[in-house]
C-alpha cells in the first residue's frame, strides 16, 4: 500500500469517526479533541511544514462537512502552528509549536484583539509589563478564545506601557478560564473568557514585536483557513438538499440551483487562492481574501437554511444533521473577524484602491 492511499485510508477513517461523534459533540457529550489528535495522527493537519496551505484548506472543508465544532476547532489547532512558525528559530517556541502538531497540547488563537487593533479599531485589552529578568508580566482579558485547556499555547497579543506590541505564546496554566454559557451550538469547543493577572512570560515567549507585521504575513492563511469551515458547511448543506428535492420539495429546486452556482465559484476561487498563497505568498489582494470570507459565511447561512427548509418538521428536530449545521452557521457572522467587522475593514480596503 503507499503512503498517499495509507494517508487518505486514514484520513477516511478519521472523517467516519468525526461524522459518528458529531451529534455527541454537539450536545457537549463528547470532546472534540479527540479527533484533532486522529487528525493529526492521519495527515499532519497542524504542522505547518509537513501539511501545506491547500491541503490543509481541503482537509478543514472535508472536516466541517461532518462537523464544524471540529473544523473550527481544527482551524484553531492550526493557526496556533502558524504563529509559532513566524519565528522558526526559537527553541522554545518550537517545542510548543511540536506540541501542537502533535496536538499533545491544545492551540488556542487569541488574536481578535490584535487582529481589532491592527485594522485601527479598538486597541487590545492587555498591557505586557517588562521585568527585571528581560521578560513579561502581562494582564488584562480576552473576551472569547476556544480549545482551552489547562495545558494549552494560547496566542495572544499584548500592547507596552511606553509603546509598542508584543504577539505572545503564553502557557494556560497561568491564566483564569471562565467558560461561556450555554451555546447555540458548538458547546464542546471549550471557549470562554480569559483573565491575565501578573502573569509571567519569558522573553523567549515572544512570537514577533511588529504586530502589523506579523499579521501582513500570516492574514491571508487566516482568512481562507476560516473560508475552508464555511466552506464545509456549506458543501455538505447543498449536498443533503439536493438528495430530498422531491415532492413539494421540488420548488426548492431553483432556490438550489442558484445557491449551488454560487457555491461552486466562491469553492473555486477559495482553492485558487489557497494555491496561489502557498506558491506566492502576499500577493493576493486583501479586498478579495475578505470578499470571499464573507461570501463564504454568507452561503454557509444560506445552504443551512435551505437544507433545514428542505428536510421539513424532521429539520425542526435539535438532534437532526440539518438542525446541528443550521445552528453552526449561526456562529460564523460573530466568529472574528465578526462580519461586521469585515465589512468595514473590506469598506476601508476599497477606499484605499481608489
Amino acid at each position: 500500500m503507499s503512503t498517499a492511499t495509507e494517508t487518505q485510508h486514514q484520513l477516511s477513517a478519521a472523517l467516519h469517526e468525526i461524522t459518528e461523534r458529531a451529534g455527541p459533540i454537539d450536545r457537549a457529550q463528547a470532546d472534540p479533541v479527540e479527533d484533532l489528535r486522529r487528525l493529526a495522527a492521519a495527515v499532519d493537519l497542524f504542522d505547518v511544514d509537513a501539511t501545506a496551505l491547500p491541503e490543509a484548506v481541503s482537509t478543514i472543508e472535508d472536516v466541517s462537512r461532518h462537523s464544524l465544532a471540529v473544523g473550527f476547532l481544527a482551524w484553531a489547532q492550526r493557526m496556533t502552528g502558524e504563529y509559532l512558525a513566524t519565528k522558526p528559530h526559537s527553541p522554545y517556541l518550537a517545542e510548543r509549536r511540536s506540541d501542537v502538531a502533535r496536538v499533545h497540547r491544545r492551540g488556542v488563537s487569541a488574536m481578535a484583539g490584535g487582529q481589532r487593533q491592527a485594522v485601527g479599531l479598538d486597541p487590545t485589552p492587555i498591557t505586557a509589563t517588562p521585568d527585571e529578568a528581560g521578560g513579561y508580566r502581562v494582564t488584562g482579558t480576552v473576551a472569547w478564545a476556544s480549545n482551552v485547556d489547562p495545558g494549552a499555547v494560547v496566542v495572544l497579543t499584548a500592547n507596552l506601557p511606553d509603546g509598542g506590541t508584543r504577539v505572545l505564546a503564553v502557557d494556560a496554566s497561568e491564566i483564569s478560564f471562565r467558560p461561556a454559557p450555554p451555546l447555540l451550538a458548538l458547546d464542546a469547543t471549550a471557549s470562554g473568557a480569559l483573565t491575565l493577572e501578573d502573569v509571567p512570560v519569558p522573553a523567549q515567549a515572544v512570537i514577533a514585536e511588529d504586530l502589523l507585521a506579523c499579521l501582513a504575513g500570516i492574514r491571508p492563511r487566516f482568512l481562507l483557513l476560516q473560508g475552508a469551515f464555511c466552506s464545509g458547511v456549506a458543501a455538505e448543506s447543498l449536498d443533503q438538499a439536493g438528495g430530498r428535492l422531491t415532492g413539494t420539495a421540488e420548488l426548492y429546486g431553483p432556490d438550489h440551483a442558484a445557491l449551488t452556482d454560487r457555491y461552486t465559484s466562491a469553492r473555486e476561487r477559495l482553492h485558487s487562492f489557497a494555491a496561489t498563497e502557498a506558491s506566492e505568498p502576499g500577493t493576493l489582494p486583501l479586498p478579495q481574501l475578505l470578499e470571499l470570507r464573507l461570501e463564504l459565511a454568507a452561503l454557509a447561512t444560506s445552504c443551512s437554511r435551505l437544507s433545514l427548509d428542505v428536510e421539513g418538521g424532521r429539520g425542526y428536530a435539535v438532534a437532526s444533521a440539518a438542525n446541528r449545521r443550521f445552528r453552526e452557521a449561526a456562529f460564523l457572522p460573530v466568529q472574528s473577524p465578526s462580519e461586521s467587522q469585515l465589512r468595514w475593514e473590506l469598506a476601508r480596503a476599497r477606499e484605499g484602491q481608489r
